[in-house]
């Protein structure tokens, strides 16, 4: 408890920091529109990587603010079929160009479709007053990119996560919570802002967030606290220490510098930052999993682990050694990507070794030892949790004149399922008991009957088949 007591303390601190310099938010759009940059304007902290393309796009949260975000998709990638989907929110006053692009530009090197966003009133997204604040805006800005990737054609929406960095942690959790669209949620070095926040309610904070509230109304400015140089700098000013000089170490050097991540939030934002608590429902992101992902020196770690503690199951503490707070942010030796590639893909039921949502083919083998068919699966969601469960072993029964049934180890996703009707061999999967169909006649279409896939060759052993089968991949 005294080391989260130095934290809230800390975190104030940094809202208050002496060098910090109030600025009127100067950097204004055209109402709820987004602002956009040519080439040469673009800063990013990092080089994207040859074989990752990136996008820029724009779309509407529910509240009408346009958002601006970056497509991070892999060259080699086939779009003509699904794939998983993975957005990421940016650090507290931080933006799209620094963090989220670094965890952007590996993850679609590992087969996801990848968005970082800037949240509404920041970065290059629309909004105005500029720098304002909303726990409730902060979380739908995850829904609105669930709106966004969900909807295009490449994407699987049974399988959209999200990564929270820092203080988008806390907002992911909170999304999640309402938001069942997401089916996996991390977060890394995640700060609950208003577990931070509430130490100012007696630091005279909310007084001085009051005062701004009407200074603001009278005079139309909002003033902010800004935190870093209007130019990067090679070194740290003296007088800074712990997490204070942490985070100039990335916000205010050349490392993570960015012109529209000087500060934080608005003055009169300040209210509204200490009543959210990203606590509150996430026991009720269950059964979805979650990753907690911190730095055993992070200042931070304690945050993740009470989240941990207060989550249900499925859940898990992933704690990265030698790795401070902003570690996490940039440095791709200390970034666990491949923790986040097998949390993500485990989630969603991808194999590890196979990107299920690239152009490859779907063979599986079902044999009795004397009898074996092969079967090209389609590229149904339910034919791809079949094939994330192989191999296994199971037996098979005969079901009135013209079946052989078996039962998977579980259920399969029937969303989007291909009904109809199929020619002799057909592979099917039928939903309301959950059990699989080899037919040796035509199939007939049928409710809650789903097509999985077609017989390659060995149709005509179906009838001769018995007792116990292997189901297997072919390779």
């Amino acid at each position: 408890m005294k080391r989260l007591f130095v934290l809230f303390a800390v975190f104030s601190a940094v809202f208050s920091f002496v060098s910090a310099a109030f600025a009127q938010t100067d950097h204004t759009v055209d109402g709820t529109r987004a602002i956009r940059v040519t080439a040469e304007e673009e800063h990013y902290i990092f080089d994207l990587d040859e074989t990752v393309e990136r996008t820029h796009v724009y779309y509407n949260n529910r509240f009408g603010i346009e958002l601006a975000a970056d497509l991070y998709i892999s060259k080699d990638a086939d779009l003509s079929v699904e794939h998983p989907a993975i957005i990421i929110g940016p650090p507290f006053g931080g933006v799209k160009e620094q963090g989220p692009g670094v965890y952007a530009n590996q993850l679609a090197q590992r087969g996801f479709v990848v968005l970082a966003f800037d949240p509404a009133y920041h970065g290059y997204s629309g909004g105005e007053p500029r720098m304002t604040a909303s726990v409730t805006m902060y979380a739908e800005d995850f829904s609105a990119a669930v709106d966004y990737i969900g909807t295009r054609d490449f994407v699987n929406r049974n399988q959209i996560g999200v990564i929270g960095i820092c203080g988008s942690g806390g907002f992911a959790l909170s999304a999640a919570a309402m938001d069942t669209r997401i089916k996996a949620v991390a977060t890394s070095v995640m700060y609950d802002i208003a577990a931070s926040n509430n130490s100012m309610r007696s630091s005279g904070m909310l007084d001085m967030a009051g005062e701004a509230r009407w200074t603001a109304f009278e005079t139309g400015v909002y003033d902010y606290m800004k935190s870093y140089p209007d130019e990067p700098v090679d070194e740290i000013p003296s007088g800074l220490f712990g997490p204070m000089e942490e985070f100039f170490s990335f916000y205010g050097t050349p490392r993570g510098w960015h012109q529209n991540a000087l500060g934080n939030i608005n003055m009169a934002s300040m209210g509204d930052m200490s009543t959210f608590l990203s606590n509150t429902h996430i026991a009720e992101i269950s059964p979805r999993p979650i990753l907690f992902v911190t730095g055993d020196i992070a200042h931070s770690r304690s945050f993740s682990e009470i989240a941990f503690d207060n989550a249900a199951e499925p859940k898990e503490l992933y704690i990265v050694e030698g790795a401070g707070h902003v570690d996490l942010y940039d440095d791709t030796e200390k970034i666990p990507f491949d923790k986040f590639e097998s949390f993500f893909k485990t989630a969603f039921g991808i194999p590890m070794n196979e990107d299920v949502g690239s152009d490859m083919d779907m063979k599986i083998r079902i044999s009795d030892g004397q009898n074996t068919v092969i079967y090209l699966l389609n590229d149904s969601p339910a034919a791809k949790s079949l094939y994330s469960q192989l191999p296994f072993t199971v037996e098979v029964s005969n079901y009135s004149s013209n079946e052989k049934i078996f039962y998977p180890p579980e259920g399969l996703d029937e969303t989007d399922g291909i009904e109809g009707n199929g020619p002799y061999g057909t592979l099917a999967y039928f939903s309301p008991w959950d059990n699989l169909v080899m037919f040796y006649s035509e199939m007939g279409a049928y409710p809650g009957l789903y097509i999985l896939g077609e017989p390659l060759e060995g149709e005509e052993t179906i009838p001769n088949m018995n007792g116990t089968v292997t189901v297997d991949k072919v390779d």
